[in-house]
């Protein structure tokens, strides 16, 4: 939804400017009435609100009556009322909390059990380290093949690395 603000549309010099930046008219944009039902017309889906406050002005009057003809010329355009406008930003509004409310995203939750095994072959735990078993000889010597090198059995047995003497 587009909000413009009637304040900026109560003269010609105010208004086109404002009008081409708010609603991305192209660059030959034609700054007067002819050129702005044109664009309004040229436009796909959009939905316009108008905040008015109570003002009032010849220009802004005649600015009102465009976009209401552009909007039967052109069906994908929609002029809004406050409590259109309204009810547009509360539904933008739709917290994260309330998108888990749908029935859609609710039938995916029934998809999708976190507590149920990634694999149906895998042990409800095996992803957990502290419940993993240990291994069956977990008090054997260590071979010196499941050491990186040398150096880290030295220290395991307490053996200091002498020093070259050069």
């Amino acid at each position: 939804m587009i909000r413009l603000d009637a304040a900026k549309l109560l003269t010609k010099t105010d208004a086109h400017p404002y009008l081409k930046e708010m609603l991305s008219f192209p660059d030959y944009y034609g700054n007067n009435l002819d050129a702005l039902f044109d664009c309004l017309t040229d436009l796909g889906p959009t939905k316009i609100f108008i905040e008015q406050d109570d003002l009032q002005g010849s220009y802004l009057e005649k600015i009102l009556r465009v976009f209401k003809d552009a909007c039967k010329a052109n069906p994908d355009l929609q002029l809004l009322t406050l409590e259109e406008a309204q009810a547009e930003e509360m539904n933008g509004l739709e917290t994260a909390d309330s998108a888990y409310d749908s029935d859609e995203l609710q039938d995916a939750d029934e998809l999708y059990d976190p507590d149920e095994p990634k694999d149906a072959d895998a042990p409800e735990d095996a992803d957990d380290p502290e419940d993993a078993e240990e291994p069956e000889n977990a008090d054997d010597p260590v071979e010196i093949d499941d050491w990186q090198d040398e150096e880290d059995l030295r220290r395991l047995d307490g053996v200091e690395e002498e020093d070259d003497p050069q």
